[in-house]
């Protein structure tokens, strides 16, 4: 049966209110159904049940009026009653109460200082050097009757003793017409041992860094150091060693060694000399081309490349056993790569020394070619010297210092092929080139450009 809607009239059951049009059918049939004479029926039934209710709950005195109340006006209190009793009688169901929830405090909040971040320090801004007066390659100090080529005196980290330098070694440098010389010092004290080359009017690269650690990435030389050498006549310095090989690297890749040369140039310069770029092994484990050109963009991107300025490169353009004409990554040709990688980033070039340089007796790495013996020794090394005298070289190429020419008292150990002089593995003699190259005309190197100017005399 469908509901029937009433919004005109309220209904009985709602206390004044319109029948809501959402109550159940059934429901609705039902109050509309009711009669007086139910309503009546009901009310009696009511009115009875809580009377007897109210008479048994007590057992104090029930306050009951005297006169008892007439049938008719009991069935009129029941009905004038009807409209606020009826509801109850039909109760909705009493939801579970639930229990209540213990209010709990609300704590009076802490102030919470405001945490205040203790600052990194700021680390101080680099101040460039000034400009340095070696804008151009003939700006540079070259030996007396430069002849472009020189020695790697010997494996040791320490310069012959004074005397040795005096009396052996020198005379050695002047009848093989060698102006130029790297020598190792792996402390300040050693600077009369080396000032007699400076005397004589050799040029002295200095390779200054320590031997009970690895140079690279951490070693900075101290500026007070390379000013005593600098006081004593020394121009060049390389304050490390092919940091593209495990052995002389702790780790750093381009970017950390190229931070580190960024330091040792400034410090060098300070002190008044010439700082060199690490030389890096050709090949390598880290691949040396790609380090240096890292190490490029790491100073151009870090506004450094005025490291460069006044500065120089130091190589170790070692090719082997591949011929002196051949060229690659690992061939005497390299350097040209080189120049023209610091040319490309720095706008010109800058003095390029190889500082271990030429072949040596017993190499055989590359397959292709032959292992160089001692008249293929010769020969090769021969090609790089008459390179000099004949210009064939580029200007940059300022000086081969070849490795190595003796032992001068401390044993080569496993560079034991290497000594030009007294060579272990030719039975002690000189290898052949020696004779040769005491034979040969001394010269002054010849350079491409113009504007060189050679000495001729003086320390």
């Amino acid at each position: 049966m469908a509901a029937v809607e009433d919004t005109k009239r309220p209904s009985t059951f709602s206390l004044g209110r319109p029948l809501h049009r959402r109550w159940a059918p059934a429901r609705t049939e039902i109050l509309i159904k009711f009669s007086r004479v139910h309503l009546l029926f009901l009310a009696t039934l009511l009115l009875g049940g809580a009377l007897g209710y109210v008479t048994n709950a007590s057992p104090g005195p029930l306050n009951v009026s005297p006169a008892s109340p007439s049938p008719s006006a009991t069935v009129a209190t029941a009905i004038a009653s009807a409209r606020i009793i009826v509801p109850t009688a039909m109760p909705s169901p009493t939801a579970t109460p639930q229990p209540t929830s213990t209010l709990v405090p609300t704590a009076t909040p802490t102030r919470v200082p405001t945490m205040t971040s203790t600052p990194m320090p700021t680390p101080t801004p680099r101040i460039k050097p000034p400009p340095s007066a070696y804008r151009r390659l003939q700006d540079y100090p070259r030996p007396v009757n430069d002849s472009g080529y020189g020695f790697h005196i010997n494996v040791s980290p320490y310069p012959p003793d004074r005397d040795v330098m005096v009396n052996q070694v020198i005379p050695l440098l002047k009848e093989l017409g060698a102006t130029w010389v790297t020598v190792w010092a792996a402390d300040e004290n050693q600077v009369d041992k080396i000032k007699p080359l400076v005397d004589n009017g050799i040029e002295v690269v200095l390779r200054f860094h320590p031997v009970n650690a690895k140079p690279h990435p951490n070693y900075v030389p101290p500026k007070e150091y390379i000013a005593k050498f600098v006081a004593a006549g020394i121009h060049y310095f390389v304050a490390g060693n092919e940091p593209n090989l495990n052995q002389e690297n702790e780790g750093g890749g381009p970017e950390v060694i190229a931070r580190q040369w960024m330091m040792a140039s400034d410090n060098i310069k300070a002190a008044g000399g010439i700082p060199l770029l690490y030389p890096m092994s050709p090949g390598g484990d880290q691949y040396h081309r790609d380090m240096l050109e890292g190490i490029m963009k790491w100073l151009k991107a870090n506004d450094a490349l005025d490291t460069l300025d006044g500065a120089g490169v130091a190589i170790h353009n070692r090719p082997h056993n591949k011929p002196l004409d051949f060229r690659d990554d690992t061939s005497f040709l390299e350097y040209e790569w080189i120049d023209d990688l610091v040319v490309r980033y720095f706008g010109r070039s800058i003095p390029i020394i190889g500082t271990e340089a030429g072949y040596t007796v017993g190499e055989d790495r590359d397959r292709r070619f032959p292992k160089i013996d001692p008249a293929m020794h010769k020969a090769y090394n021969m090609g790089i010297i008459e390179g000099f005298r004949d210009g064939r070289w580029r200007d940059s190429l300022f000086a081969e210092n070849f490795w190595v020419l003796g032992e001068f008292g401390y044993r080569a150990g496993q560079f034991i092929a290497d000594p030009w002089i007294f060579n272990p593995l030719n039975n002690g003699k000189d290898l052949p080139i020696v004779a040769a190259l005491k034979a040969m005309p001394k010269f002054v190197r010849k350079f491409q450009g113009e504007g060189f100017q050679t000495r001729t005399s003086g320390p």
